[in-house]
C-alpha cells in the first residue's frame, strides 16, 4: 500500500511553507512564521494519518472506509478548532504563533492532500477490485 502522490505533495508543500515563513518579516521565528509552520505541519500530519487510516480500512474492510473518512475529517476539524482557539486566547501561545497564519496553513495542507489522496485511494480501490476479480476467475476456472 503506497500513497505516493499524497506523500510527495505534502513534502513539496512543506518546502513551500518553509520558504514562505522565511520570507515573512522576522522569519520563521516570528509569530506569523511559527503559526504558518505549525499549521502546515499539523494539517499535513493529520491529513496523512487520515489517508493512512482510510487506506487501512480499504485493505481490511472496504465497507468501513466511509466511516474512516468521517473520523479523519472530524479529527482535522477538532484539531484546527482547538489549536486556533489556543493560539488566539492563551496569551503565551499567542506570542508564539499567530492563529490566523496557523489556520491558513492548516487549511492549505488539508486541501492540498484532498485531490491527491483521493487519486491514491482510488488506485488502491481499483487494485483491490482487480485482485478480487482475478481471484473470482480462478475459482470459477
Amino acid at each position: 500500500m503506497t500513497i505516493t502522490r499524497t506523500s510527495l505533495s505534502l513534502a513539496a508543500g512543506l518546502a513551500a511553507a518553509l520558504a514562505i515563513a522565511l520570507q515573512l518579516e522576522g522569519g520563521a521565528g516570528s509569530p506569523q512564521g511559527t503559526g504558518l509552520l505549525l499549521g502546515y505541519c499539523l494539517g499535513g500530519l493529520l491529513a496523512a494519518l487520515g489517508v493512512a487510516w482510510q487506506a487501512h480500512w480499504l485493505a481490511r474492510s472496504p465497507a468501513r472506509a466511509g466511516q474512516a473518512q468521517i473520523e479523519a475529517v472530524a479529527a482535522k476539524f477538532g484539531a484546527a478548532l482547538l489549536f486556533a482557539l489556543l493560539f488566539r486566547f492563551v496569551e503565551e501561545l499567542a506570542q508564539l504563533a499567530d492563529w490566523q497564519a496557523f489556520l491558513l496553513a492548516f487549511a492549505a495542507a488539508v486541501l492540498l492532500t484532498l485531490p491527491l489522496s483521493t487519486w491514491d485511494l482510488s488506485k488502491l480501490i481499483a487494485a483491490r477490485r482487480a485482485q478480487g476479480a482475478l481471484a473470482a476467475s480462478r475459482r470459477s476456472a
